[in-house]
């Protein structure tokens, strides 16, 4: 019986150990790639990354009427420069509410165009925790609970309110999207992450948030600013306002 050439015998193993190798080398280099770039995108957090997140609305507590109709079905977020603008519309442009954000200078201001009427008005840190202050409060509780929202990880956050007469909420918020975390500027000031998923009471109703489309584009730094053709006013004159918002389009 013939003895086999060992050069044939080990020649077809070396040719598949190399093949594996290349192999675990071109994923190394995958992985290597992806990582790097996650560590860029993450990097800029707080930075010069600028583009926008639209939010479906919806009223999970509101009962079919005819007014529903009029109700905004989207908000959208713009960022750029550690600047923030919530844009809310009804249908047919009858009313918008904008907030806009610095979070470096720690100012807010809120929008609101009833018909032809504008108003805007403009607070500092303490000031806009005064204005939150005189809504309902929340006791937040951290979970372990997680959800992909816009290729996001979220965390699950419950904020429980003062009244007990109001459900509970479901925050879910994540702290990889290269955005400011703190949420100074809302009802839930200690929340840590950018919020993705949410419920707010505006208007006397309750809306739920949600974030469906996130995309990085050019912001025109115009997009941060109070429009001239808007009267500015205190937060007393403000609240006057949203209340006649609430008697007009709510309570009918």
């Amino acid at each position: 019986m013939p003895v086999e050439n060992p050069k044939y015998t080990f020649q077809p193993k070396q040719k598949t150990v190399n093949n594996t190798m290349k192999c675990m080398a071109l994923l190394l280099m995958i992985v290597f790639v992806w990582f790097v770039a996650s560590c860029s995108s993450l990097s800029k957090a707080g930075g010069d990354i600028q583009g926008k997140i639209v939010y479906e609305i919806s009223y999970p507590y509101e009962a079919k009427s005819v007014m529903m109709d009029l109700y905004p079905k989207e908000m959208t977020v713009t960022f750029k420069d550690n600047k923030l603008h919530s844009s809310i519309k009804s249908e047919y442009d009858m009313l918008t509410t904008d907030f806009i954000v610095d979070n470096t200078q720690k100012e807010f201001a809120q929008l609101l165009k009833n018909m032809s009427k504008r108003s805007a008005m403009k607070m500092n840190k303490d000031e806009t925790k005064r204005w939150f202050d005189t809504m309902p409060g929340y006791r937040l509780e951290k979970t372990n609970e997680t959800k992909l929202i816009c290729g996001y990880k979220c965390y699950k956050t419950i904020a429980h309110p003062t009244d007990a007469s109001k459900p509970k909420i479901d925050i879910y918020a994540t702290r990889t999207i290269g955005l400011d975390n703190s949420n100074w500027w809302n009802p839930y000031q200690s929340l840590d992450g950018f919020m993705m998923a949410y419920d707010i009471e505006q208007y006397g109703i309750c809306m739920r948030m949600c974030a469906k489309r996130v995309s990085f584009e050019n912001i025109d730094p115009a997009e941060f600013d109070v429009p001239q053709t808007y009267t500015m006013t205190d937060a007393r004159t403000m609240q006057g306002l949203l209340t006649e918002v609430v008697e007009t389009y709510v309570k009918r």
